[in-house]
C-alpha cells in the first residue's frame, strides 16, 4: 500500500533521492561496508514512506522491527542477501517511473 500511493506522488526529485539512494547501496555493497549498506536499505524505506505521505510511518515501523533487524543484520555479510535487496529495491523503482512519465495510468 506504501509503495503504491508513493508511485502515485512521487515527483523528479523524490525519483532522484531514490536512484541516488540505490546507488549508495551499490557502492557500499562493493566497498563490503555492511553498516552502510543497513543505513541506506533504512533510508530507502524511509523515503518510501514519506513520498507516500506518511512522515511518521517510519518511526513506527523502528520501533517495531527490532527482531526482523536481528535476521537483516545476521543475513548482510552474504553478498547474495545484499543483490537480492538491490533488486528488491531497483524493482520498486520501476513502477516510480511508470508513475512519473504518465505510465501508470
Amino acid at each position: 500500500v506504501t509503495v503504491r500511493a508513493a508511485a502515485e506522488r512521487v515527483d523528479a526529485g523524490a525519483r532522484a533521492e531514490l536512484k541516488a539512494n540505490l546507488a549508495r547501496q551499490r557502492a557500499t555493497d562493493r566497498a563490503g561496508d555492511l553498516d552502510a549498506f543497513h543505513a541506506a536499505d533504512e533510508d530507502f524505506h524511509q523515503i518510501i514512506a514519506r513520498v507516500a505521505g506518511h512522515p511518521h510511518l517510519w518511526r513506527v515501523v523502528k520501533q517495531e522491527k527490532v527482531q526482523v533487524d536481528r535476521c537483516r543484520l545476521l543475513t548482510l555479510p552474504q553478498p547474495t542477501r545484499r543483490k537480492r535487496v538491490m533488486a528488491q529495491h531497483a524493482a520498486i523503482l520501476d513502477p516510480f517511473g511508470q508513475a512519473f512519465t504518465g505510465g501508470a495510468d
